[in-house]
């Protein structure tokens, strides 16, 4: 099975990740439920295999929640630095071709600042935002368990943080459902620094960069 869902078959109460900003933490139980709830949100919101959302979000547990829940949606997802201006995020969100945003409450005015007509869909995280439906209403009812059928697992959709101009995507193909089981990308750099089922990671990357954007 996947990483995560195995991880919270064996470990469940084990914490997948803490933030020490607000005090948070999802153990990986939690993690891989509200991912498969978020899942069968995107999916009955009608989006389809290779459509994309874009996540304008702050290092919390809902950046998580989303990057999961849409790979197992069969989506594409484009993490937006928070750092970018209005019309950059504007650029990203139309070359992206994403149908949905979700945008932290923290980035209100940033959100504001944009044209969201474009988007299908409009949810906002860690409060309200004008415009916007709460993350909550998408997940509310939804299953716990992996969504049926043999849909491919969907990828990151990055973009370059455009300092030599607009930023750049580069968009990989989905994965086959046949590929779920196998970690997405080369593990065995985990025994080359010791690396074992106890240790513990202190990522300070924001989660929206490429470096700590590894989900399986």
């Amino acid at each position: 099975m996947p990483l995560l869902a195995k991880l919270a078959s064996e470990t469940p109460e084990k914490p997948a990740a803490i933030f020490p900003d607000t005090g948070e933490s999802l153990s990986f139980h939690a993690l891989d439920a509200a991912a498969n709830q978020a899942a069968h949100g995107l999916i009955a919101l009608g989006l389809t295999p290779g459509q994309g959302i874009a996540l304008l979000l702050e290092n919390t547990p809902e950046f998580l929640i989303m990057s999961y829940g849409a790979k197992r949606a069969c989506l594409m997802v484009t993490p937006l630095s928070i750092h970018l201006r209005a019309q950059e995020v504007q650029h990203v969100l139309r070359d992206s071709g994403a149908a949905l945003l979700v945008a932290g409450a923290a980035l209100r005015d940033l959100a504001a600042a944009l044209d969201l007509q474009p988007l299908a869909h409009r949810f906002s995280a860690g409060g309200a935002i004008p415009g916007f439906q709460p993350l909550q209403s998408l997940m509310m009812g939804q299953p716990e368990t992996w969504p049926a059928g043999e849909r491919p697992i969907g990828r990151e959709f990055l973009y370059s943080s455009g300092t030599t101009g607009l930023p750049k995507g580069i968009r990989r193909p989905l994965l086959p459902f046949t590929d779920r089981h196998k970690p997405e990308f080369d593990m065995s750099w985990k025994g080359l620094y010791g690396f074992a089922a106890d240790t513990i990671y202190l990522s300070p990357a924001p989660l929206y960069h490429a470096a700590p954007n590894r989900y399986v």
